[in-house]
């Protein structure tokens, strides 16, 4: 992290996984062990990704059996008093894995929000009547367990009527959300942020007005 104002407070990174004890949620807590956490934003995708660098000085990677599909449940803050940010992501692949010496390794995981790889595993075959945004909402809201944020203008666009043909219920928001404009042209984007666990539907020109939301934490 290049300055002070994308460092975050630290408070708990727990690792869990169904198969760590015969079913039953086992978790670790890593956050002792952590030296460098990076959370990505991208207005086109409505979940966070990152990587995680664990320093491994007791063999905990070849005891654990790192394998991807992982939760890690992570805490932070972007300032002493301010509000805990929890996420929970889910362990994608080993990135890297470098060995600092005989006894110390670094491995660098890659993360992707859980909801998106929820998504990745479940189809949906529907049809769905509404307002596009209404639409959008009830998608995330039945399949994924999401809530929704809507700051923005009310599309232009009036009721449909579509069929979802057995596409993961992320790609179905895509293909609505393309289909979606402002009165005045301006498109739509489904993103998440870091600062809470909604998916956000905004216009880009009602983004481009937004004050910033950590400003008083900078």
């Amino acid at each position: 992290m290049s300055n002070n104002q994308s460092q975050y407070i630290l408070d708990r990174v727990d690792l869990t996984a169904d198969r760590f004890s015969n079913g039953e949620v086992t978790t670790y807590d890593l956050s002792g062990s952590v030296a460098e956490l990076n959370i990505f934003e991208n207005i086109e995708l409505p979940y966070l990704t990152g990587t995680i660098a664990i320093v491994d000085d007791v063999g905990f990677r070849s005891f654990l059996g790192i394998k991807g599909s992982e939760r890690l449940l992570i805490s932070l803050r972007a300032s002493k008093n301010a509000p805990v940010i929890t996420k929970e992501f889910m362990v994608t692949g080993l990135a890297t894995n470098i060995s600092v010496n005989e006894r110390t390794d670094v491995h660098v995981l890659t993360l992707i929000e859980s909801h998106a790889y929820l998504s990745s595993i479940t189809k949906i075959s529907e049809a769905f009547t509404g307002e596009p945004e209404q639409i959008i909402k009830n998608i995330l809201r039945s399949h994924l367990s999401k809530d929704t944020v809507f700051y923005a203008k009310k599309s232009a666009q009036s009721r449909m009527r579509v069929n979802i043909p057995y596409w993961n219920p992320l790609a179905a928001v895509d293909w609505i959300r393309d289909r979606m404009s402002a009165a005045n042209g301006s498109p739509f984007f489904t993103y998440a942020a870091l600062r809470d666990n909604s998916i956000h539907i905004e216009d880009l020109d009602s983004i481009m007005k937004f004050d910033a939301w950590n400003s008083e934490h900078t």
